[in-house]
């Protein structure tokens, strides 16, 4: 006989909302959903939470979605620090201490959750760059989410991503990152990273 799978109510777990648009990126009309699902960890396969994001943009008979899984190992109740991010932009000088696992850089936006917010032209992406540890060998990953590319000490890395039928889905390529390195977003912004 076999088991019916098991059914859980994901409420509490899956955040959906239709976005205001406080970056005045939408044209009258248009529709942005934002999707969140917060997915368990899998102690079993090295994991902590999973988050899958799903953002979707209708505009007239277009419709754009944005779809990614982020895998970040779970934080450690202390923060410790891992790093030390410095960089420059249309707002100033800026210093980031890494105290997580996993941090996503870019312009941010609506439907973009960024820790690191750019200040920045176009060029540089609403969701320029991830970067991960992996606490089990504590090496960091640079992951390209851009439009116009990503270098890592002068040289370009592959794009993270596929985009197919208008979705962009991550691909799981990831570049070693050095503990001493230059990451340029868009030939415009530079950030040094110093691992700890």
């Amino acid at each position: 006989m076999e088991r019916a799978p098991e059914i859980r109510n994901a409420a509490a777990d899956w955040h959906i909302a239709f976005m205001a648009d406080p970056d005045e990126e939408l044209k009258e009309g248009d529709l942005l959903v934002d999707s969140e699902l917060l997915m368990p960890a899998r102690p079993d396969l090295g994991l902590g939470e999973q988050t899958r994001q799903i953002a979707t943009l209708q505009s007239g008979q277009r419709a754009t979605t944005i779809e990614h899984t982020i895998n970040c190992p779970a934080s450690p109740s202390t923060p410790r620090l891992l790093g030390h991010i410095e960089y420059d932009d249309e707002s100033g000088h800026h210093f980031y201490d890494v105290t997580k696992d996993c941090f996503t850089i870019g312009r941010g936006g609506v439907a973009y959750p960024v820790d690191i917010r750019i200040a920045s032209s176009a060029d540089v992406s609403r969701e320029h760059a991830r970067i991960r540890r992996d606490s089990a060998s504590d090496r960091f990953f640079l992951i390209d989410l851009s439009t116009l590319g990503t270098t890592l000490n002068g040289r370009h890395v592959p794009k993270g991503f596929d985009e197919v039928d208008g979705t962009k889905r991550e691909n799981g390529s990831e570049t070693p990152l050095p503990d001493v390195a230059n990451i340029g977003l868009a030939g415009t912004v530079f950030l040094d990273f110093r691992k700890r």
